[in-house]
């Protein structure tokens, strides 16, 4: 297996874009974070990538269990023991207690280690309980402070020290090793309107110059995933080879096609909730033969199958089981907005959106995420529109009108706007839709012509047409 030795990944690819090329030979990394924040499993998957590279890597514990860690870390696509067969990776675990006389012995021994084994990537997870039963022998201390200072350049590659911070703490105590790393990543925990907020701080790097200090991450089966700000010069022309047809014929003749790239925004009074559009999105997988993942923050997925299997029943007096016309194409999640924090929600929203490799996403019902902090919102809804619209995928962003200052920042960010409206007609009211598209003259679509677009459209859905 070929390696470069000057190269080393983080083998998370949010972190390994913004943070390339700073992981060098000699380098020191800290990674620090208050308890179950995700601290082995970030170090864990450093040490994993590069083993697979052709990287080895040595993983000293002064806590962890080999059988536990190796069990744990399976679970989030971390095979440790797959690179320890192909002896690409090495563990030695010492006793969390460790008196002032045995740090001699200590360090022989994973001197020994490298010596026989000649890694280049060591985690030592976690120094924090060490340091502490040092505390009183300041010379101990030193010694195997400086120690952990020098064996980067012993190995002449990489080390990552782990530490444990204190629920309500900042810094991590190690002795000031955190000033002389070159590399300090900070996992954080946090209660925020009774949610739990999980945040990557990016604390300390050299070589390059970083403008974002905080990241939302999420870990899953999947691993450890950061998602990082899109950059504006990344972000490629609306996709005029990725066309999505009409599936009905009046906004056909009237606006073309869409295309991938589009974010088109519905908008509804939050008093008269319109189910048709799911019927629209139905049909225009269909007609596509897309595949479209909505995600809806009101209805759960049996909900929203309900409201479409009644509104079929209703025009056309047939009792559909819709489930036999999804098919593979069409996956539905709901998540309850008050059960996340809004960067926790965009973490899983990229992951599921990176693994199913949709051509359409539905966000459904989005008034519900604009209550979460407005700051916070408007920033992860400009990078989630962008990293959309750099995958090449039709956005539709539905929900109810709130105010004015949501539904400008909102239409702000579209390339079309679909407006319901509502009018009195004698004793009724009839649904009209203001609709803009971007390089056309808005107009308003009136209730026959919605009318005759929810009769194909549901025709189209069950194979009429």
């Amino acid at each position: 297996m070929g390696t470069n030795s000057n190269i080393f990944t983080y083998g998370i690819e949010g972190l390994d874009k913004l943070l390339r090329g700073t992981l060098r030979p000699s380098t020191l990394a800290v990674i620090s974070g208050h308890p179950g924040s995700g601290k082995t499993t970030l170090a864990s998957t450093i040490c994993y990538a590069n083993a697979l590279r052709g990287h080895k890597c040595l993983y000293v514990s002064f806590q962890e269990d080999k059988e536990k860690l190796f069990e744990l870390l399976l679970v989030r696509g971390i095979d440790l023991k797959s690179v320890e067969n192909k002896d690409l990776f090495r563990f030695i675990k010492f006793p969390i207690l460790i008196r002032s006389d045995d740090i001699e012995s200590v360090v022989n021994t994973i001197n020994d280690v490298i010596n026989g084994f000649k890694p280049k990537i060591v985690i030592v997870d976690s120094v924090t309980p060490m340091l502490k039963a040092l505390n009183k022998d300041i010379n101990a201390r030193a010694l195997i402070q400086n120690y952990f200072a020098e064996l980067p350049k012993i190995i002449n590659g990489v080390v990552i020290l782990v530490s444990e911070v204190g629920i309500n703490e900042e810094e991590a105590k190690i002795g000031g090793l955190e000033f002389i790393a070159d590399i300090v990543l900070f996992l954080k925990l946090k209660i925020g309107h009774n949610l739990l907020i999980k945040e990557l701080e990016i604390r300390k790097v050299k070589y390059i110059p970083v403008t974002t200090a905080r990241l939302p991450f999420t870990i899953s089966s999947n691993g450890f995933k950061v998602y990082v700000p899109p950059r504006l010069e990344e972000i490629p022309a609306i996709n005029r080879d990725k066309v999505f047809k009409m599936p009905c014929k009046v906004v056909q003749e009237l606006f073309d096609n869409l295309y991938g790239g589009d974010v088109i925004y519905i908008v509804y009074p939050p008093d008269a909730r319109p189910h048709q559009l799911l019927v629209f999105i139905l049909a225009l997988t269909k007609l596509n033969n897309c595949k479209t993942l909505i995600i809806s923050y009101r209805l759960s997925p049996n909900q929203l199958i309900q409201s479409f299997e009644e509104l079929c029943q209703a025009i056309t007096g047939l009792q559909v089981n819709v489930r036999n016309y999804l098919g593979s194409n069409l996956r539905i999640v709901a998540f309850n907005t008050s059960a996340y924090s809004i960067g926790e929600l965009y973490a899983r929203e990229l992951e599921l959106i990176d693994e199913f490799k949709p051509d359409v996403v539905v966000f459904l019902g989005i008034d519900g995420v604009a209550l979460h902090d407005f700051n916070e919102y408007v920033n992860i809804l400009n990078n989630q529109v962008l990293y959309l619209r750099s995958k090449d995928v039709l956005v539709f962003r539905v929900g109810a009108y709130i105010n004015e200052l949501m539904y400008s920042i909102n239409a702000s960010l579209a390339t079309g706007i679909a407006k319901y409206t509502y009018r009195k007609d004698g004793d009724r009211f009839r649904r009209e839709v203001y609709v803009w598209r971007n390089g056309k003259d808005p107009i308003m679509l009136p209730y026959d012509a919605l009318m005759k677009c929810l009769s194909e459209e549901i025709s189209l859905i069950l194979g009429e047409l």
